[in-house]
Order: structure tokens, then sequence, then C-alpha cells
């Protein structure tokens, strides 16, 4: 019997139902994650599943990653008849035989092909951050994704298992196509990243930049007790601030940001 917390069930719409009603059947339920313990801090890890993100389908299969507090895994969900088994049921060249010429008795009775969904682990992504995973986004490039703990983003692929390309030290995030990165951050700031040209910059979303066409302020966080107007320092950072979710327009640069009860949408300059 597995817990409620570690399950993952994927269901279906039937087709056959009307629009307005929101009907599903079961399609497969199985357990993505057990309890770990952690020697190095001596913490135990729960099994419960923080998040889960479909990858865009690519054949019959479908994939999906989902993660603990310190553990990603990527599943495959794949669809197959299952068949008759008992004694006499074969050709000797491996064919089934017709229900027809089984006719002796300890033959069990031919019941059409059920559909079976099996799920199955494919990659492990163990011990991927030191705090406890809150995020991951699949990259538009299909073959990488991020994953995000309370200080910190890894840039993975699907492909490798035992190390992620790079690290970015903030929180929450979204990835559109593969240079561009959107990071949200305390005291209501978030940071744009070019991986391309090597460039970030860390801005602030407030009401003051309210007004349409207002340029927003650049930051700069700095721990020393001389700084400039543009820089503040991490003391007077109000944690209680804080993009809690990003969101980019996937034709037009155009973002959203959301604190706890603001919503912000901005625009890039134009050059």
């Amino acid at each position: 019997m597995f817990k409620r917390s570690c399950d993952i069930s994927l269901s279906y719409q039937s087709k056959n139902l009307p629009q307005c009603r929101a009907e599903y059947n079961v399609y497969s339920t199985f357990q993505s994650h057990e309890p770990e313990f952690d020697y190095l801090k001596s913490l135990e890890i729960e099994e419960k599943i923080n998040k889960i993100r479909w990858l865009p389908q690519k054949n019959a299969a479908h994939f999906l990653l989902s993660t603990n507090d310190k553990t990603i895994k990527l599943w495959k969900i794949s669809e197959r008849d299952k068949r008759p088994e008992g004694y006499n049921l074969k050709e000797e060249d491996g064919r089934y035989r017709h229900p027809s010429s089984l006719t002796t008795l300890r033959v069990p009775v031919f019941q059409p092909m059920d559909l079976m969904v099996e799920a199955s682990p494919r990659r492990v992504y163990s011990n991927a951050h030191t705090y406890h995973i809150n995020s991951i986004s699949v990259n538009s490039d299909n073959e990488t994704y991020l994953s995000a703990d309370d200080l910190r983003i890894n840039l993975w692929h699907l492909d490798f298992t035992d190390r992620s390309f790079s690290i970015l030290y903030l929180i929450i995030f979204h990835l559109s196509g593969l240079s561009e990165v959107m990071t949200g951050s305390y005291n209501n700031f978030f940071r744009m990243f070019n991986r391309d040209a090597q460039r970030d910059v860390t801005l602030e979303a407030s009401w003051e930049n309210g007004s349409p066409g207002c340029p927003l302020k650049t930051w700069r966080v700095c721990a020393g007790s001389r700084r400039k107007r543009s820089e503040i320092g991490v003391d007077c950072l109000d944690f209680s601030r804080k993009i809690l979710y990003t969101s980019w327009h996937p034709q037009d640069s155009i973002v959203a940001l959301a604190t706890v009860n603001n919503l912000y949408i901005f625009q890039e300059k134009a050059n």
C-alpha cells in the first residue's frame, strides 16, 4: 500500500462526456519517492513530492520530472497491451493462436487484451541540492532543465545524472530559450541572466515604477558599509517582500512577476 503523500496519479478525460462535465478516469498511479536519510546532516528526508513537470512528448511514451527535497527523478510512462498467458496459447513461432483453435480444457478463457500503463525511472539525480528543492522548470530545448532551492539554481542535462552545468545563487526561476534566465529573489528583486553574453542585472518590482514606459532601477547587493546610490546592503533587504512566481511570454519580451499580493508586468526596452 503506497502512502498518499508519495503517489503520482495520472488521469485522462473521457472523450464521450459533454464539455461541461469535468470527469476523469484513472490512468496510472505509482510511487515516486521513498524516505531517505542525509547522513552528512543527520536529517531524515520525507517521501513527499514538491514539484512535477511534464516534458514535451516526442514518441508514444510520456516523460515527467518529480522531486522531493533532495532527489530528482525522470519517469517514463508507457502503454502496452496485456496479453493472455497460459498453456498452449502460442504457436511454435510465437504467434498467438486464434481463440477458435483453443479446445483443451487446460487453457484459460481467452480474454480481450487490456491496456497496461507502466512507469519506470529512467534517470535519478541524487543529492541535487544542499537545501530543499522547491521548483523545477523544463527548458524549451527539451534537453535541459533547471532546479532551484532557496539559495541557488542548477542547470541540468537530461542525459547526465552526476553533475549540473552551472549554479546560480538565487531563488524561483523561469527559463526562456537557452540563454535567457529570469529569477526572483527577496526585497522584490528579480534578476535577468544572459548566459551567452555572461551578463546579469538586478531589478526591483515596486509601485514606484508603475507608470507605463518608466525604466526600472538597477541594483547591486553588497556587504560593505560604504555604498553607492545604486547599491543596497544585505542587512537592508526586506525578506518579507519576495518574488514568488515568474512567467515569460512565449512570443514577446514581456514578463509577469507575482509577489505576495501584487502582479507586475514588464516589457523589454526596444533597442
